[in-house]
């Protein structure tokens, strides 16, 4: 083999050593970049869930300390059989504001996480489905017809309370609720203060609703807060009567945890 031929064939064997390389050195910066923009698209979906979420999980809170006042506390007998005007008036208005501002939440979470593309993924599943067990809970008639608030009424009544502002879009405070928000305001926080009212008015321990859906926000708060961090344990009790426990789950998979 002459020597001309000899450098041919090894040029050739380099030329092609050399785009391989360049070949994959391409394939390699690409990959980089996909995963840097995949953890940034991540990182900006949880910083967008993560800003509905601790508002949500107030309000669960909120919303399960009601029911337990009003179900174990004597909360009804104690501000509207003995109360004056101004604490029957209480009552009914924050009691009113705090149901409605679990819907509230509720529906600015779903619009986060809808809006985000894929923000259902980083979501506990497990809290998801207890959302919707919440939901149904309140529409369902399997409890007759007493407190019953159909899932388009509770989306309603939260969206009554959504504020959008250039900033951020967020659920309005107790005193803004107070002053746009009073009788006559609202047909759907009608409907919801009248349930209310009866309820606390009612003479008889028959809430069996309210009963099933302070069990089902004791789990919510425990998939979103298992480790107490949020919210003390010993202000999340379970109602006399109630024998089901939280369950066991992976911690990897928690919300916060």
């Amino acid at each position: 083999m002459n020597t001309a031929l000899i450098v041919a064939v090894v040029s050739g064997i380099i030329a092609v050593i050399s785009a391989s390389v360049t070949v994959w050195g391409s394939l390699f910066s690409a990959s980089r970049t996909l995963k840097f923009e995949a953890a940034k698209d991540r990182a900006r979906v949880e910083q967008e869930v993560g800003r509905y979420q601790e508002p949500f999980a107030t309000a669960i809170y909120d919303l399960q300390s009601r029911i337990y006042n009003l179900v174990q506390g004597g909360f009804g007998p104690r501000f509207m059989a003995q109360g004056s005007m101004r604490e029957r008036n209480y009552a009914v208005e924050n009691t009113t504001f705090v149901f409605a501002q679990y819907f509230c939440c509720a529906e600015l979470l779903r619009r986060g996480i809808h809006s985000s593309g894929h923000g259902v993924s980083l979501i506990n599943h497990d809290a998801v489905h207890t959302q919707d067990l919440v939901s149904n809970t309140l529409a369902t008639d399997r409890f007759g017809k007493r407190f019953l608030i159909f899932a388009g009424e509770q989306r309603a009544i939260g969206e009554a309370l959504i504020q959008a502002t250039p900033a951020r879009t967020e659920c309005m405070g107790y005193r803004q609720f107070l002053e746009e928000k009073s009788h006559g305001n609202d047909t759907m926080l009608d409907t919801l203060r009248d349930e209310i009212r009866a309820e606390l008015e009612a003479t008889d321990e028959n809430h069996c609703r309210l009963r099933e859906l302070h069990y089902l926000l004791i789990l919510l708060l425990f998939y979103i807060d298992p480790l107490f961090r949020r919210f003390p344990k010993k202000h999340r009790n379970f109602l006399n009567g109630e024998t089901r426990e939280l369950p066991k789950i992976d911690k990897g998979r928690l919300i916060g945890g």
